[in-house]
């Protein structure tokens, strides 16, 4: 007789039910700059930075840095015999260097890099007192409101013209 093969159980399924919850998506708020700026959404440390008022990001606080000393003998009498790193009247350079300490950095367009050169802070937040440098122009910040900065100058309008004017802030960059 022959043998029968030994019966396999039949495999067992067991099915196990896991209840899934998915939840909503969340919208994310989207905040406005002055909702960001009021909030200080950036977490800026008010200490050392200021809130950016195009888009409310921090930016670092201009350091100021004493300049450093140059000694150089100023005996001319006009500007016509002025020893070089002397500014000769009538020019934008010759204006702000009569309302603050500026060193010898030669025309306007080489102001900026100059100061950088010298030590003294520069940036592109305005305050009174600030030189505002734009390519071939230098003035002298009177007044900042908002976004616009007022500037005294000498040769915009003219040579040897004083002169005022409101303009964006973003037109220059400062020297401190």
């Amino acid at each position: 007789m022959a043998q029968e093969p030994p019966k396999i159980p039949e495999p067992i399924l067991i099915v196990i039910e896991q209840k899934v919850e998915v939840e909503p998506p969340v919208e994310e708020k989207i905040y406005t700059i002055e909702e960001k700026i009021r909030d200080n959404h950036y977490n800026c440390n008010e200490q050392t930075q200021y809130i950016r008022a195009d888009n409310a990001e921090c930016l670092d606080k201009p350091v100021y840095q004493a300049p450093r000393a140059v000694r150089t003998a100023r005996t001319a009498v006009n500007a016509s015999q002025a020893p070089s790193g002397w500014y000769p009247y009538g020019q934008c350079t010759y204006y702000v260097s009569t309302q603050r300490s500026v060193g010898q950095w030669n025309n306007a367009s080489e102001w900026l890099w100059q100061a950088r050169r010298d030590g003294w802070a520069t940036g592109s937040t305005p305050q009174v007192g600030a030189i505002a440098w734009e390519p071939g122009h230098v003035s002298y910040v009177v007044a900042v409101n908002g976004g616009n900065v007022t500037v005294r100058e000498m040769n915009y309008k003219g040579w040897g013209v004083i002169s005022t004017r409101t303009a964006p802030a973003s037109s220059f960059q400062y020297i401190y």
